[in-house]
């Protein structure tokens, strides 16, 4: 009994390790054998291709032949799904989806994975498996356990099913529109390729199936099996031989190893370690098999791609007595007759072809060039950098063939250097990616223009240095702008920069993608409650009495607060992060679609008529540094922080119309909910009790430009009427307020209260620390009283038992 029990585990564990080889040897399979199979192109029509910048910040975006982005990302990873659909990676989830020329296609939400595209459905992972399309929809909901890739019209999918003897995977088929068109009853199953899939049935038996479920290929108990062309398998015995089948089961070739298929052709070989060039269509070699060099092998890197592969031969060479052996490796370069079309022997390594060129690699001396498919080299036109040019990677796709190398350029030494040129596959550079002396990352043309950063390198220098803990070189200490300082640490927090929709939407309080929130592919800025200017605009505010009426010149757009919170309540986020915050409305530029501008009123209290000495803007920027706890968007924010203040447009009093105005850039660091605050606002107090609050939230803006959208502002401020309102319906009592506190937000009658209960809370924190500084005495009294009572006694006692042991004392 004992030992059939043994017996039973031990077929248990030899069929849970064919299982796990199947697994294993299928994906690889499909690789190695069906990659260059597929009809469709390695890269998009509209080519565009991935780099990542490093200044300071880094930059991953997708970029055109000519050097323009299409699109850019801060902190996240690009990821190319076929089918022209690009993925945009944060830790690894998928966050969003773009097509191929860097448009958005869908924003996804958390925790999602995308897998390739195939027949324009992709895998999803999030909570099961299930298949969405190119706008991110889901269209097969699933949830599946397993679900593979759609390959000619139909996708593996199936369900682990438990069992005495652990369990095992059922699996079938389904096409675009879910309908199981193969059974799950497979134990295992590869995806179809030339009409045929390769399944697994129970007693390790694997055969090929069609689409009508006939078992074209009888089941048999293999290693593997691999369908490699129309009609063609290679199919590996328990004797770890491989043999070429038809589509019926019927052996047409045989060797020790048939591999590296493509095509239409593969590579075999022989015990003797010999190879030869097999004819996948009529089963016939094309080229016997043929000797490596004495005492070495061959090695085919890969199969064939636009009818050429490559051949590595390597022989050990013997060195004198006590040097150790090296290796001598040869490329060879042959066509689809097996003909030697180039050779070297300086040749090391060599990528596949990719439009009609290849790049080998020579050695860390002479590093990388491009050969056509004459073997000839193809010429760099790196210009004066073309002596430098070093090892090429295989590619600037991640993860797949493209028709783009990078090349890291090399130093006067003519060691591999930091700095990198991207070339085409004819030769020609796209771009260079160099490295400045200050230690951030450049991307230029090959004439040597800036594509990224063009502007703010001195500041990016500065913050690269301080982000290493070292000191700024004083050359770009003194060329940096301190309010672009500011202005980039503030990008750096808010974490992404993609473009005029991010502007929108942070203005609007939303999260700062530029991806719509609903699926029907509409952005902010083609949703529905925009006014076009010119218009008239009523404004709205609680209390307000009379009105306030916008006159919106042309050029501009209006969308009221009913609209932005409608859209914040449909993100949850956005809304939790504005709750209790009022509601306003936006003005979007078009001619400068950089910014966008809130637009609110505000219950400020009756504005005292301002004294000359007032105005000045050097002392009302130092109140305001002192008493401001807020933005003019939040006046009841509370907390201690620090404000610097500069002036765009001073604090000017119309004495005909009793109104202020004034604009600034305000820089609040330390608010109540830990975060920053940067801004050009401008302010006009009207009506007494009432302010009108242009403000811009996020200032990405060199000074001059700065300046200019202060302006405009002010002319949009102007344009504001105020009417009086009717008899008897004045607004509630009206609060005095004098010039600075208005300005700054708050008085410093409040900054004292606030002092003032600062100070309670720091009383009432002294009291509760000496109230436990009583109790903790106490209780350690109560702990060494009894303690040193019983070690007197102890003493004592002890003192006695030794009187007793001497016996009474005698008289003397």
């Amino acid at each position: 009994m004992n030992l059939s029990a043994a017996s039973i585990n031990r077929c248990r564990l030899q069929r849970l390790r064919r299982l796990a080889w199947l697994a294993l040897a299928m994906p690889v399979a499909a690789l190695a054998f069906g990659e260059s199979d597929d009809e469709k192109p390695p890269v998009p029509a509209d080519t565009l291709i991935p780099v990542c910048v490093s200044a300071w910040q880094k930059m991953c975006g997708l970029i055109d032949g000519q050097g323009r982005w299409a699109a850019q990302f801060m902190d996240r990873q690009l990821k190319y799904l076929d089918e022209g659909v690009w993925a945009v990676l944060h830790n690894g989830w998928t966050e969003q989806l773009l097509d191929a020329r860097g448009q958005p296609l869908a924003r996804l939400r958390a925790n999602s994975r995308v897998e390739l595209f195939s027949g324009g459905l992709a895998v999803l992972e999030r909570s099961g498996r299930s298949y969405l399309n190119r706008r991110g929809e889901p269209v097969l909901a699933g949830p599946y356990e397993v679900a593979g890739d759609f390959h000619e019209g139909l996708a593996m999918v199936g369900k682990f099913v438990r069992g005495q003897d652990g369990g095992h995977y059922s699996l079938g088929f389904i096409d675009a529109q879910g309908r199981e068109v193969v059974a799950q009853r497979y134990r295992g199953a590869s995806a179809f390729r030339h009409g045929l899939a390769v399944v697994e049935l129970d007693g390790e038996r694997m055969g090929a199936i069609d689409r009508r479920q006939q078992m074209l290929v009888p089941a048999a108990k293999r290693l593997s099996l691999e369908v490699v062309a129309p009609e063609r398998l290679l199919s590996r015995g328990s004797d770890e031989r491989t043999e070429l089948i038809d589509g019926r089961g019927r052996s047409l070739f045989g060797a020790q190893s048939i591999h590296a298929a493509g095509e239409g052709l593969a590579f075999f070989s022989n015990a003797d370690q010999h190879l030869g060039l097999l004819d996948l269509r009529t089963g016939r070699p094309v080229v016997k098999a043929f000797a490596a060099a004495r005492g070495g092998g061959w090695q085919v890197l890969h199969p064939f791609a636009e009818g050429r592969a490559w051949l590595q031969s390597s022989r050990e060479l013997r060195g004198a007595p006590g040097e150790e052996p090296r290796w001598e490796r040869r490329l060879r370069l042959i066509d689809a007759q097996g003909r030697t079309v180039a050779e070297s022997s300086s040749w090391q390594w060599a990528q596949r072809f990719v439009n009609g060129s290849a790049s080998v690699f020579q050695g860390e001396t002479a590093g990388n060039l491009l050969v056509g498919r004459d073997g000839k080299p193809l010429s760099l036109s790196l210009g004066a950098l073309a002596a430098r040019a070093g090892q090429s990677s295989s590619s600037a796709w991640p993860e797949r063939p493209g028709p783009v190398h990078v090349f890291p350029l090399r130093d006067a030494q003519s060691t591999p250097g930091e700095d990198s040129a991207w070339v085409d596959s004819r030769g020609q550079t796209l771009f260079v990616l160099a490295r400045l002396d200050c230690g951030i990352e450049q991307l230029r043309s090959p004439q040597g223009r800036p594509l990224w950063p063009v502007q703010d390198v001195a500041e990016r220098c500065v913050l690269e240095a301080e982000s290493r803990g070292q000191e700024p070189e004083a050359k770009y200490r003194a060329a940096a702008s301190a309010e672009r300082l500011r202005q980039l640490r503030a990008e750096n927090e808010r974490g992404l920069d993609l473009g005029p929709e991010a502007v929108l939407r942070q203005a609007a309080g939303l999260p700062p993608s530029f991806f719509p929130l609903r699926r029907d592919g509409a952005y902010l800025s083609d949703r529905p409650g925009w006014v076009d200017g010119p218009a008239a605009i009523e404004l709205h505010a609680p209390g307000l009495a009379g009105s306030a009426t916008l006159q919106l010149p042309a050029g501009y757009r209006y969308l009221p607060p009913a609209a932005i919170a409608a859209m914040r309540e449909q993100d949850g986020r956005a809304a939790a992060e504005n709750a209790g915050e009022p509601d306003w409305g936006l003005i979007s530029a078009d001619r400068d679609p950089q910014w966008a501008v809130r637009v609110l009123l505000l219950g400020t209290g009756r504005l005292q008529r301002p004294r000359g000495d007032e105005l000045d803007p050097g002392r009302l920027a130092q109140t305001i540094s002192r008493y401001d706890h807020g933005s003019p968007l939040s006046p009841a924010a509370e907390g201690m922080q620090h404000t610097t203040v500069d002036w765009l447009v001073a604090p000017q009093w119309d004495e005909a119309r009793q109104r202020l105005t004034w604009g600034l850039n305000k820089l609040v660091l330390g608010r109540a909910k830990g975060s920053s605050a940067s801004g050009i606002s401008v302010v006009q107090a009207v009506q007494g009790n009432f302010s009108l609050v242009l403000n811009v939230p996020a200032n990405r803006m060199q000074a001059a430009q700065g300046m200019e959208v202060a302006q405009r502002l002010q002319a949009l401020a102007d344009a504001v009427v105020f009417a009086p309102a009717a008899a008897g319906k004045e607004s509630e009592a009206e609060v005095p307020r004098d010039l600075a506190s208005l300005i700054a937000g708050h008085k410093p009658a409040e900054v004292a209260e606030f002092e003032a209960r600062v100070g309670e809370v720091l009383e009432r924190d002294w009291q509760q620390r000496a109230e436990r500084l009583r109790h903790l005495l106490w209780r350690a009294a109560a702990t060494l009283v009894p303690l040193l009572l019983l070690l007197s006694a102890g003493i004592s006692r002890q003192r006695w038992r030794r009187r007793e042991a001497r016996g009474p004392r005698r008289p003397t």
